[in-house]
Parts: C-alpha cells; sequence; structure tokens
C-alpha cells in the first residue's frame, strides 16, 4: 500500500507536469500566443514544485545521531540481550547500538533505492530509559523495535518516509506560490491554489492510510514484545513509559536543565545519575505509581502514528494468561553495562547543548539558579528604586528612601500602571497592593544580597526546591524584617533603619 501511494504521488507530480505542458503547446497554437507567454511563470512554478517534491522523496539524508555508539566487544552482556529479544523476534540483530540522551528506543535502517535494498541496522536506546527500567522491562521495549522487522514493517517504513518527505516538500513549494506577488492575472491565482489543494488532499490521504498502517503494526509488535517477556510485564512496561518520559521531561525541566539560561549545566557524571537520584525520592517514586494505572487519555485522531496507550494495554490483557508473573524488579538495565557511570557521562558530554555551558555540581547549580529567581521576585522593587533614585538600584538605595520618609512613594511606584489606574480613586487599597508587593520583593532582595555576602546559601534538594542554608544570618533579621513590613508607611522609617542596622553588622553593603 505504501507503495502504491508513492507511485500514485510520482504519476500525480508527472500528471501535474504533463497538463501545464499541454496547455503551454494549445496556447503557442491558438490565436493568443501572448497568453502563453503570460503563463510561463506558471509553467515554471510548476516544474519547480514537482521537481524539489521528487528531489525530497529520492534524497533521503542520512538519520544524525548525537549519542555514544556501543561495541560488542566493550559490553558482551548487553549485546547478548539485544540478541536475544531479536532472536525472539526472528529477525537479525542490529550492526550498531547507540546510546542517545533521549527516553526512546528505536530501530532503523540506512536504505537504499527508495528503501527497497536493506543497508545497516541501527538500535537507538535513551540513556534515561535504561535508568527507569528494570531488565526486564528493557527487554520487552527491545523485543516490540524488533517486533517491526518481524513482519517487515520497517523494510517498507523508508518509503513511507520518503512519500511524506515529498509531500511536505510540494506543500511547503505550492504554498509559498501561492501567497507570493502574481502579476499575470486572477486566473493563475485561481490555477496555483487549485494545485495547492490537489496536492494538500493527497498528503492528507498518504498520511491518514500510512498512520493507519503504523496502528496496527503496533499491535503486532506488542505480541512479539510478550511472547519474549510475558503478557503481564509487556502490559506493565507500556504503563511505565508514559508516567517515566513525564517524570524525565519534568527532571530536565525542574533539575538539569534549570540553569541553562545562566550557562550552567550539571556535570556530566551527574546528568543521567542524578534522574536516578530523582525517582528514588519516594514524593516521585509517588507521583510516577499514581500515573501507571491511568495512562494518559487522549481522542484519537487519524493522524496518529500510535494507538492510545491504554488500547494497547487493553489488549495485552485481553491475551490468555502465560503464567508468567509481572516484573517488579528494582534493578535498573542501566547496570547490565560495565562501567555504567563512564558510559552515561559520555552520552552527557554528547548532548549538543551542553557545548558552550559550565559544569557544576547540583548544590552549586542550585545555589545559582536561586540567587537568579530571587532577584527576579525583587524585580518589581528594584525596578521602583532604579526609577526614584535614577541610577542602578541598590538595597541601599531602598532604606534611604524609607527613612527619608518616603515608603508610601516607593509602594506607588511598585504598582503596574493597571493597577495604577484602579486605585486611582481609593490609595488604601494602592497602598495594600504595593504593600503585598513588597512582602514578596523585599525578602528575596535581602537574601540575594546575603548570599553575595557569603552568609546564605541554597542546597539542592531531589525532593523539591532548593533549601535555604541561613545559619549566618543573624538572629533578630527575621523580627527586623517582620516588623518593617507590617509597619505603616508613613511610619516605617524607624523599622527601617533597625534593619539596615542589621544588616550592616552581617557585613552586607546598605
Amino acid at each position: 500500500m505504501a507503495v502504491m501511494l508513492l507511485i500514485g504521488f510520482y504519476v500525480m507530480g508527472l500528471g501535474l507536469i504533463a497538463v501545464v505542458v499541454g496547455i503551454n503547446i494549445l496556447m503557442c497554437f491558438s490565436r493568443a500566443p501572448v497568453t502563453a507567454i503570460l503563463a510561463l511563470p506558471f509553467t515554471a512554478a510548476a516544474f519547480f514544485l514537482v521537481g524539489r517534491a521528487f528531489y525530497a522523496s529520492l534524497r533521503l539524508r542520512p538519520r544524525e545521531i548525537a549519542g555514544v555508539a556501543v561495541p560488542e566487544s566493550e559490553q558482551p552482556a548487553v549485546w547478548s540481550a539485544i540478541r536475544t529479544a531479536a532472536a525472539a523476534a526472528g529477525t537479525a540483530p542490529p550492526d550498531c547500538l547507540w546510546i542517545d540522551s533521549r527516553f526512546n528506543a528505536s530501530v532503523y535502517e540506512q536504505t537504499r533505492w527508495l528503501g527497497l535494498r536493506p543497508g545497516q541496522r541501527h538500535l537507538v536506546v535513551g540513556a534515561p530509559m535504561l535508568v527507569a527500567l528494570s531488565p526486564a522491562r528493557l527487554d520487552a521495549v527491545l523485543a516490540h523495535e524488533f517486533g517491526h522487522f518481524a513482519h517487515r514493517d520497517t523494510h517498507l517504513l523508508p518509503i513511507v518516509m520518503r512519500g511524506r518527505s515529498g509531500l511536505a516538500a510540494a506543500l511547503r513549494t505550492a504554498s509559498f506560490f501561492k501567497t507570493a506577488n502574481v502579476s499575470n492575472g486572477r486566473w493563475l491565482v485561481t490555477v496555483q491554489i487549485l494545485v495547492v489543494r490537489l496536492i494538500h488532499a493527497y498528503a492528507v490521504g498518504f498520511l491518514k492510510t500510512t498512520q493507519k498502517i503504523s496502528r496496527s503494526q503496533e499491535y503486532l509488535a506488542d505480541r512479539i514484545s510478550a511472547e519474549l517477556c510475558g503478557r503481564d510485564t509487556a502490559a506493565a512496561m507500556l504503563s511505565d513509559l508514559p508516567a517515566y518520559g513525564a517524570a524525565y521531561h519534568f527532571y530536565r525541566a525542574r533539575f538539569a536543565d534549570v540553569g541553562t539560561g545562566l550557562g550552567l549545566v550539571p556535570m556530566p557524571e551527574e546528568l543521567f545519575a542524578g534522574f536516578g537520584r530523582m525517582l528514588d525520592e519516594s514524593r516521585w517514586q509517588t507521583a510516577v505509581e499514581a500515573q501507571r494505572p491511568a495512562p494518559p487519555v487522549r481522542k484519537p485522531t487519524p493522524f496518529d502514528s500510535h494507538p492510545p496507550i491504554a488500547d494497547r494495554v487493553a489488549a495485552l490483557r485481553a491475551l490468555p494468561s502465560d503464567g508468567r508473573p509481572e516484573d517488579k524488579s528494582s534493578d535498573r538495565a542501566v547496570d547490565r553495562f560495565d562501567d555504567a557511570a563512564v558510559l552515561l557521562a559520555a552520552v552527557a558530554r554528547s548532548e549538543a547543548q551542553r557545548a558552550d555551558k559550565h559544569a557544576v555540581d547540583w548544590d552549586t547549580l542550585a545555589d545559582a539558579v536561586a540567587r537568579a529567581r530571587a532577584r527576579n521576585i525583587a524585580g518589581p522593587l528594584i525596578a521602583a528604586i532604579r526609577m526614584l533614585n535614577g541610577t542602578p538600584a541598590t538595597l541601599a538605595g531602598f532604606f534611604d528612601r524609607v527613612e527619608a520618609g518616603q515608603m508610601e512613594v516607593v509602594l506607588h511606584r511598585m504598582l503596574t500602571p493597571a493597577q495604577v489606574g484602579y486605585t486611582t480613586s481609593n490609595p488604601a487599597v494602592a497602598l495594600e497592593i504595593g504593600a503585598r508587593a513588597l512582602a514578596s520583593a523585599l525578602p528575596a532582595w535581602i537574601n540575594a544580597e546575603l548570599a553575595e555576602a557569603g552568609l546564605v546559601r541554597w542546597k539542592h534538594s531531589w525532593a523539591g526546591a532548593p533549601v535555604l542554608d541561613a545559619q549566618g544570618v543573624p538572629d533578630d533579621l527575621n523580627e527586623a524584617l517582620a516588623a518593617l513590613l507590617g509597619a505603616e508607611p508613613s511610619q516605617a522609617g524607624p523599622a527601617a533603619a533597625a534593619l539596615r542596622d542589621i544588616l550592616k553588622g552581617a557585613g552586607v553593603p546598605v
């Protein structure tokens, strides 16, 4: 079916060229040769459109892998498990094994001759998947991936991909000509729109059909996974993947990538090991366990390449029992590797986004990010002091204003333009809104300055947000800060002076 659809794509393109050439010939022999000249831009556009689409489908670039190659000579135990999974699927093992940084696993071939001639077979497994899954559940993943080859699914996959690449290129080119400036008449625009609609309709039909094929292949591959590892383990693996995938996404956003904007990343040997430590934390264990029984539910569409996880799990559970219990091992697949820590560090170094970043330990990363966040929270107050003084804002400038009896001025300056307009008729409400903004901004600014003075430091915690180590903070600082925030704006001067003296005594330049 995929081959016939791709042939139909070429026939449609050649047919379009034939129609355009025929129209030009008729125009040349007609009594209106000027019209043929005016149609030349559309003729050239049609040739370019079809040529670009054919080029994109015929020339499929080799897939690039940003990971680490693992030869069999270095990891015989791992390759033994891979060969077992491939044998269970009744297909040949891969020629190359790659470990990358994505939470995914895939098998593909670098084919030639439109995908009809097989080439090197590659297995790509994500390091986070090795950290999250047990050996038996990883075997279930591998058996599923090799299961596609058992039915020759991936043998023709390059043909499908070529068809999609060609149609995508045709759509992009046709859309460009549709939106380009045309000076040859309204009829030319109409014809261009018809061409775009023709290609779009074929692309939609091609995608719907090939995705339907892909969905049926997933069920067949799941059954091969169950044959190797057991029905219940295969079903449990499918339930695990969305939960662990979401956990890894959270880990990157909350911990590993949180400092990239500051040019900081975790040490290479800590990037994936940290994911394992987060999963060991009881809080995240509970979160992962809560997602397992109820995988994400999304209304399926004809364009989905995979059936819903819940449907696939139900299909596996409906198989006859094979008597094999579900794997509930706490072991990790990464432990199959010799020198696993060295391998994971190498995978981390292969990440392109780490190339220009400085690697630091977790506490240094947490401290730098927390300081930046503190200054961001203090931003409205810092901006208010900068506007009032006309110079770079300092904590000393804030205390100067408050001690001079200008707390109300500071509070009003912290209001947003919308808040100013809303509270113009009610000054008391304006002061209350400003006081609430100050209650979050001032402690953050003080903490940032204490950190600069070396008196406080944030420490990393897998349980959640960084923990503030405030052992160097004077005992009476919090009480003085509370007194200032609770004072009436017109009477805040003495409280500000008291807090300033405490900070100055601790070594903070105020």
